[in-house]
């Protein structure tokens, strides 16, 4: 993991940490890295109050597949929810090195197309879904994040370009 990650400090990029939350407590951690591009950039913003480190969290980006993969663990865990940071340095780093240095396990996240929005029948054929093969990270009791797969949808006539778009995030 180390090797990764400081092979990623060339350019600064956001970690996406979504917070898998059962009814009580954060159970695991999904961690993933977007790159910073111009349609998915920090957006400026006046925070109210000075408690909220820099850059605030309503200042990061989220776009269709930052909410498909939130969306996708929220069927399950309703109470889950996203933390961004910044990776831009050592010390980033080394905080990341920290999330991923504890127990884990893999899960399976699917993604198939919404059929409520096909405009023809498509009985019979083979219309293929998304699948990878993430890690886990344990917040509290191992046994908590065993054998856990996530289930969500995507736009039916945009299925395969989100595909290819989920399959280019790097899953820590």
């Amino acid at each position: 993991m180390k090797n990764l990650l400081a092979s990623l400090t060339g350019e600064p990029k956001i970690i996406k940490t979504i917070n898998i939350a059962s009814q009580q407590d954060i159970i695991g951690l999904l961690l993933y890295i977007r790159n910073i591009t111009p349609t998915y950039r920090l957006i400026e913003t006046e925070q109210k109050d000075n408690i909220e480190l820099y850059p605030y969290q309503k200042m990061y980006p989220t776009d269709e597949l930052d909410e498909i993969l939130l969306e996708a663990i929220i069927v399950q865990y309703p109470k889950s929810n996203v933390h961004n940071s910044l990776l831009m340095n050592q010390s980033d780093i080394d905080r990341i090195n920290v999330l991923t240095n504890r127990p884990s396990d893999t899960a399976a996240i699917n993604i198939k197309p919404n059929f409520s929005q096909a405009t023809e029948l498509y009985h019979g054929l083979n219309i293929l879904g998304f699948k990878k093969e993430i890690a886990i990270y344990a917040k509290g009791s191992p046994q908590m994040i065993r054998n856990l797969s996530f289930w969500g949808q995507c736009d039916f006539n945009r299925r395969e370009e989100i595909y290819k778009s989920l399959d280019k995030i790097v899953f820590l």
